[in-house]
């Protein structure tokens, strides 16, 4: 992992560990939870831009808080994914090729989220609605909150599975 973290508010410092735990590495970013010591949101720059490596599978967990979140993922090789939207506009990507299943929780807050996923390989949604306007573009309802995408029947070796906790806002699944 690397990248580059920019802020302007002395709290908003984050803290980087890293610990190998049974020949698996686990690497944790986070900033202070509690108060940040500013009053005006408007004047606040906190920017992350991290890049993470596609040489080994990965278990992500992304809390993004209040933010704007770009997740631009393709190409890692993901185990699981975990991501808790907080409240904000967030647009993950998950398109492309996959050489594994992997499984993803994603639980939307207030505010806006796109998922996009891909067309060349199998995608089961279980969607729990909120008070959420939801759509779910170019994927099939099979009913009860369940989606697949037209690759699902036909891709017999690996599928992602998504289980998606909707809150309140609007949310936009779509097949790239």
């Amino acid at each position: 992992m690397e990248g580059i973290i920019e802020y302007n508010v002395e709290n908003l410092d984050p803290e980087v560990t890293y610990e190998l735990i049974e020949n698996k590495g686990q690497a944790v970013i986070k900033q202070n939870e509690g108060n940040f010591g500013f009053n005006n949101v408007g004047d606040v720059e906190n920017s992350w831009d991290l890049k993470l490596t596609n040489e080994i599978p990965i278990d992500l967990k992304i809390d993004a808080g209040v933010s704007e979140t770009e997740l631009d993922l393709r190409g890692l090789q993901l185990k699981n994914l975990e991501v808790d939207a907080g409240v904000d506009e967030i647009t993950i990507d998950i398109s492309g090729q996959w050489e594994e299943s992997f499984n993803a929780v994603l639980t939307t807050g207030i505010g806006s989220s796109t998922i996009i996923l891909p067309s060349d390989i199998g995608v089961i949604i279980e969607s729990d609605k909120g008070i959420v306007a939801a759509d779910f573009i170019n994927l099939i309802s099979l009913g009860d909150g369940f989606y697949v995408n037209e690759a699902y029947d036909a891709s017999d070796s690996h599928h992602i599975k998504i289980e998606a906790d909707l809150g309140i806002g609007e949310v936009v699944f779509k097949v790239k």
